[in-house]
């Protein structure tokens, strides 16, 4: 009788515990969504500005370490801008309105933050 009691409490406590797994939410980074290698960075997302930023006109040259800063602007608090994030070369990119670089190649926007900085901006137009 006490084996069968223990066995049945054994086995309780296992599926118990296997139900909590289950059910538990997974949990994810915070902070993934901010890495370059995220595929959520392809789609250039519009973002807000929460402080202003200096903004980099870096004329492209090949190879890419001869590149050079052409001029600086500043980009406005409260503006909305599709923001690129890259994994090599420059960190921050906007890529819409007057620092759009999509029509010509010749010039990259870069913000001057560095990669893992993102309390400047925030996602979607407020």
């Amino acid at each position: 009788m006490k084996m069968k009691k223990a066995l049945l409490l054994g086995i309780a406590a296992l599926s118990l515990g296997a139900t909590a797994l289950v059910v538990q939410p997974q949990q994810t980074n915070a902070s993934s969504i901010y890495s370059a290698g995220n595929p959520f960075w392809n789609r250039l997302p519009w973002v807000t500005l929460r402080r202003n930023v200096k903004v980099l006109k870096i004329r492209n040259q090949v190879p890419v370490y001869k590149s050079y800063r052409v001029k600086t602007f500043i980009a406005k608090k409260g503006y909305h801008y599709r923001l690129g994030h890259w994994a090599a070369n420059y960190s921050w990119t906007l890529e819409s309105g007057r620092f759009n670089s999509h029509s010509t190649s010749r010039y990259t926007y870069v913000v001057a933050k560095k990669w893992n900085s993102h309390s400047w901006f925030q996602f979607g137009i407020h």
